[in-house]
């Protein structure tokens, strides 16, 4: 029996040696792909989670803010009353003054 060697053959032979170290490779990156997905996807569920809450609290906070808007413009809104009143009160005060002046006066003219 005799064996005989060809260039063509071994260089097939290689080839194909090749090919399967490759396919162990690719397998052996796969199975780390797949547990590298399985990490990011937990990564992402927490990131999910946590973009939740926070877009809770922001809505919350938003909405306690508005509510500090709006009680700070009523106040806002009654002391600028108040100082309308505050005037109105102080020139009735002057006017009061301006008439006893004038009733004094005219007592002082007598």
């Amino acid at each position: 029996m005799t064996i005989t060697i060809t260039p063509q053959g071994v260089a097939l032979g290689i080839i194909a040696l090749l090919a399967v170290i490759l396919l162990v490779y690719l397998i052996l990156l796969l199975r780390k792909v797949i547990e590298t997905l399985k990490v990011v996807d937990g990564l992402l569920e927490d990131a999910k989670s946590i973009t939740e809450v926070a877009s809770r609290r922001t809505q919350d906070l938003d909405g306690m803010v508005g509510g500090i808007i709006e009680a700070a413009g009523i106040v806002a809104d009654g002391v600028k009353g108040n100082q309308n009143i505050a005037k109105a009160a102080s020139g009735i005060v002057n006017a009061t003054a301006s008439c006893v002046g004038i009733v004094k006066g005219k007592k002082a003219d007598k």
